[in-house]
């Protein structure tokens, strides 16, 4: 329920203890490197982040400043022009908001509950396997995660 940053410590807890998505990557077919920055004339404007602010908030939040909508836009607009841009062909900077936050609200109680069924409960002294924790995640959205260390 924390995360840390080497340079600056361990932050306070993020505001709920689910998963939030980091964001919606665009990805050619068997090839990890995702495309970047490709379309810049579609911009991510304040009116269409402000549309969906509340489930912004609770889905997507910018760890730094989970609570503080101002100063997570500048995140949600990076991610549109670094990864959603690619992806302009099928969303719009809304259909991309609109898209990533359900399919966060989709699979966030999903994978919650599969850990949960493999015994995988946040504690201070139980520690989980990569694998464990990655069969999980596959139980829940039937595609393979990665997670790195």
């Amino acid at each position: 329920n924390t995360f840390c940053i080497e340079s600056n410590g361990c932050r306070p807890p993020v505001p709920k203890q689910n998963f939030t998505i980091h964001g919606l990557w665009p990805q050619k077919n068997n090839v990890f490197q995702q495309p970047r920055n490709c379309d810049t004339e579609k911009k991510m404007t304040d009116d269409i982040l402000e549309k969906f602010k509340n489930d912004l908030l609770d889905y997507w939040p910018r760890l730094f400043t989970a609570d503080d909508f101002n100063k997570s836009k500048k995140f949600w607009k990076d991610e549109w022009k670094a990864h959603g841009s690619c992806s302009s062909n099928k969303f719009s900077p809304e259909k991309y908001l609109e898209t990533t936050i359900a399919l966060g609200k989709k699979y966030a109680p999903l994978i919650m509950e599969q850990l949960m069924i493999n015994g995988i409960i946040p504690d201070r002294s139980t520690l989980h396997t990569k694998n464990k924790i990655l069969d999980a995640i596959k139980a829940a959205t039937k595609t393979t995660a990665l997670i790195t260390c």
